[in-house]
């Protein structure tokens, strides 16, 4: 297409989605499901036919693979061009995790990198791993079985960290992988994924694993007979607690003993409203003990009681109001439930999955801090849709000192609109 303008030509080139390089076709084929690219976008036309033909970052999924499926992926693709590989046990009464292994020559899955096995049973876990025993390029095994199962497949991954020099373990039900693991280092593992563990067993984690750089888990428990001794552990860069019911000076013990952590995360309903929502306190913790600290993400969570004194949002989130939070923090109350959400944006989708934020009908209050350079405060406007607006809403609003309120309900009576001029005139909340 050209275009002129007085005595100057310009010519604009139209892209489009066959247009683009063959990089960036690559590029969007990683986020697409195999099925999607093979059965769908290789129809599409003779450019996109060669390209799903030489696309060599491949993941196979055999829970959403019927048996025709698996069949029909075999004649389409070469195994060297399948990097990653799940395989589920077989709850529809078909076998296609053997009849996976008809169809393709395990010898040349030669870029698999890979491997997620769920709800398989220890003994084919321990034939499938031998079966892929000469795939180098392995370095991610994931594993999930019931806990009677915990056992056999933790003795199965100890011996598979050897063969496969695994970098990245992934273990659901893994009481039993602490008991190994206290036999032996695992010298290659940089990245950990674990459910619950107790203090002592995070210490066991982090002096077996002299290579770790990343722990995730689901919580770290404090039992009767747990101590947690002054050692320093260099390796680890990123901790993950993504339900965390420690208190806060236990938080502190776990985190003082990793001080080369750069990325920190935690998701926490506290019992107590505490110190986890002052962003002095983690501000003054973090510089002390992490000098190499970067980035920390949380979402904290109260339920307040009955008798609890209504909390100042405002002074709550001024804490966070510094230049060491260099990202944007939001603080949400909402009124129905009681529950006060303190979280930094944007929220990572791991931890949005037990989020309480509220949707309509319920009336919920934000206030965040403005993330531009000069740290200024937005705007405390409070716009409200519900049906009935109550005295406890009312009073709430007003104890926030509010720049603006956008009030849309269809039940604010006249004793409502009453007091609430006056308290907006005079500046006194009470219920007289």
């Amino acid at each position: 297409m050209i275009l002129q303008k007085k005595n100057t030509v310009i010519q604009t080139t139209t892209m489009s989605l066959v247009t683009l390089p063959v990089e960036i076709l690559y590029r969007i084929l990683d986020h697409v499901d195999m099925h999607s690219i093979l059965f769908s976008f290789r129809c599409v036309c003779k450019q996109f036919y060669t390209i799903s033909n030489s696309y060599n970052r491949y993941e196979l999924d055999t829970s959403s693979s019927s048996s025709s499926d698996i069949k029909r992926i075999a004649r389409l693709i070469q195994p060297d061009r399948i990097i990653s590989l799940v395989f589920h046990a077989d709850s529809s009464g078909e076998n296609k995790i053997d009849l996976f292994f008809r169809c393709f020559n395990s010898n040349e899955f030669v870029r698999l990198f890979s491997l997620t096995l769920i709800g398989v049973y220890h003994y084919k876990v321990n034939h499938i791993l031998q079966v892929f025993a000469g795939c180098a390029r392995l370095v991610s095994l994931s594993i999930y079985t019931g806990a009677n199962q915990s056992k056999q497949a933790t003795d199965i991954v100890l011996s598979a960290e050897t063969k496969f020099k695994l970098r990245k373990l992934n273990l659901k039900n893994s009481d039993s992988f602490f008991v190994n693991l206290s036999s032996q280092h695992i010298s290659t593992v940089e990245h950990i994924t674990l459910e619950n563990c107790t203090f002592s067993q995070y210490q066991l984690i982090l002096s077996s694993l002299p290579h770790l750089k990343t722990l995730t888990m689901r919580d770290c428990i404090k039992t009767d007979h747990d101590e947690m001794p002054s050692m320093s552990y260099p390796q680890l860069i990123c901790l993950s607690i993504n339900d965390c019911h420690l208190s806060i000076n236990d938080i502190q013990s776990v985190i003082s003993q990793v001080p080369s952590l750069a990325y920190l995360k935690l998701r926490s309903h506290r019992n107590h409203f505490d110190s986890a929502f002052n962003g002095s306190f983690w501000e003054k913790f973090i510089q002390t003990n992490l000098p190499s600290f970067i980035k920390f993400q949380f979402f904290f969570s109260y339920t307040m009681n009955q008798n609890d004194v209504l909390i100042d949002m405002d002074s709550l989130i001024q804490t966070f109001r510094t230049s060491f939070w260099s990202h944007n923090i939001q603080c949400d109350y909402n009124i129905q439930q009681r529950i006060i959400n303190l979280y930094t944006t944007p929220i990572s989708i791991d931890f949005s999955r037990s989020m309480k934020i509220s949707v309509c009908p319920t009336i919920s209050i934000r206030l965040n801090v403005d993330d531009s350079p000069t740290l200024s405060w937005t705007d405390q406007v409070f716009d409200i849709t519900s049906s009935i607006v109550t005295f406890s809403l009312l009073r709430f609003i007003l104890i926030q000192t509010p720049t603006e309120v956008k009030i849309r309900s269809h039940r604010i009576d006249d004793h409502q609109i009453k007091y609430f001029a006056r308290a907006l005139r005079t500046n006194e909340v009470n219920s007289n």
